[in-house]
């Protein structure tokens, strides 16, 4: 079975981020990935049981080890909150030993308090995973 038109496997995703971060990558290109990672996943509502089975077949990691955990923090919190259902066990391979904050940026331009306010609206599958990345970008849909 293929997926729909229009619609990524989890294998194509990472294939999507390695493509562009490129192992040199910028804060336009790291951007980017922060931008369409949540919505391809959330793409995945509109597939029949049949279809998502072949959406989330185990992918290969990344090799950027904040970028798999985040895609598998992803999947996780997706699975757990949109579908009431247990993630793949892929989506739990990466634990950071040093916590990540997405969007580093944001983060040294607002200080303590806004680094504060991020960890508190990050949700547990991203904390199980060493990441800082608040649900606002999770419920962009």
């Amino acid at each position: 079975m293929r997926l729909p038109t229009g619609y990524f496997s989890a294998v194509q995703i990472v294939a999507y981020i390695n493509e562009t971060l490129g192992g040199a990558s910028n804060q336009d290109d790291i951007d980017a990935v922060l931008r369409v990672l949540p919505k391809l996943i959330y793409d995945w509502r509109g597939l029949t049981d049949d279809e998502l089975a072949v959406a989330i077949a185990e992918p290969p990691l990344s090799g950027c080890p904040e970028f798999d955990a985040l895609f598998e923090g992803i999947v996780a919190y997706f699975f757990h909150i949109e579908l009431r259902r247990n993630a793949p066990e892929w989506a739990s391979r990466t634990r950071l030993t040093r916590q990540w904050v997405a969007r580093r940026s944001q983060v040294e331009k607002g200080g303590e308090r806004l680094y504060f306010k991020i960890w508190q609206n990050t949700p547990i599958e991203m904390l199980e995973r060493g990441l800082l990345f608040s649900r606002s970008e999770l419920t962009l849909l």
